[in-house]
């Protein structure tokens, strides 16, 4: 258990420092962006999705160092509705929001 809990620091670590430089970028262009741009949403989903993944890098240096989470409450309406509003969006690899995406089986690979 202490060499998955090291493995897991050393990744959460690694991924910490790729994930500070995409929020860095990010709040960078949030920056040269107005308003009205139509870039401004999608940096904005940049921005809340690397910031719920420095929460769960935190959590899994926690893990990695077997030291008690420091639990706190939260909004649990606000967690749903920005899970639901991410989820509201169109892909990339699913633009038409007419359509259903198509999805592979197994059996087709």
């Amino acid at each position: 258990m202490q060499a998955i809990g090291r493995l897991a620091g050393g990744v959460a670590h690694d991924f910490n420092n790729i994930l500070t430089a995409i929020q860095g970028y990010t709040e960078l262009a949030l920056l040269k962006v107005d308003e009205h741009h139509l870039l401004l949403e999608y940096l904005n989903q940049i921005s809340q999705a690397s910031s719920r993944a420095a929460d769960l890098v935190k959590q899994l240096l926690l893990f990695g160092r077997e030291q008690p989470i420091d639990l706190a409450p939260i909004n649990l309406n606000k967690a749903i509705h920005d899970t639901a509003q991410m989820m509201k969006r169109p892909s990339a690899t699913h633009s038409n929001p007419s359509s259903p995406p198509k999805i592979r089986t197994k059996s087709q690979d």
